[in-house]
């Protein structure tokens, strides 16, 4: 029987919704925005 948490978890591929992946994902968002807001106090 599938399940929700199942089938979000087997999606381990890039830009996948598994947790861990969501996280990479948080973290180069939360990245590529600092960069940006350096950028733009220069």
């Amino acid at each position: 029987m599938l399940t929700i948490e199942g089938s979000v978890s087997a999606r381990d591929c890039r830009g996948g919704t598994a947790p861990g992946r969501v996280a990479e994902q948080l973290n180069a968002i939360g990245e590529a925005a600092e960069r940006l807001r350096r950028q733009l106090v220069r």
